[in-house]
């Protein structure tokens, strides 16, 4: 088994550090103490395909395997893991719907999405 990135997952992880390191970095504790992100920052994410590049191709997505994916979300969180987390929740929730309509409308950023996840406080 060759565990050698490819060229493909090389310039993946690059173009995601760069962003990060341009548009993360520079607001990240702003937006940390803010409890929100600026909306444009999805719009930007987009542009490079970040929200959905687990969407296959013949819908429109970038179709990056598993690893690829891993890497760009990595070099995303160096650049502020809740940001990172508010892209990548987008590209999950268009990646894992079965309507099309939807995940068109998703890629394209004009219907932001949402998750949550909580975590148990009585332990």
């Amino acid at each position: 088994m060759d565990f050698q990135l490819t060229d493909e997952q090389i310039a993946a992880r690059e173009m995601a550090h760069e962003f990060a390191e341009r548009e993360l970095r520079p607001i990240a504790l702003e937006c940390d103490m803010a409890h929100g992100f600026p909306p444009e920052l999805l719009c930007k994410a987009a542009l490079l395909g970040l929200n959905s590049m687990g969407i296959p191709p013949e819908y429109g997505g970038a179709g990056f395997d598993h690893v690829t994916q891993a890497l760009i979300y990595e070099e995303l969180a160096w650049g502020c893991a809740g940001l990172a987390a508010t892209i990548m929740g987008t590209m999950l929730a268009a990646n894992t719907t079965p309507r099309l309509n939807w995940r068109a409308r998703a890629r394209s950023i004009s219907a932001p999405t949402m998750s949550c996840s909580a975590e148990p406080t009585d332990l």
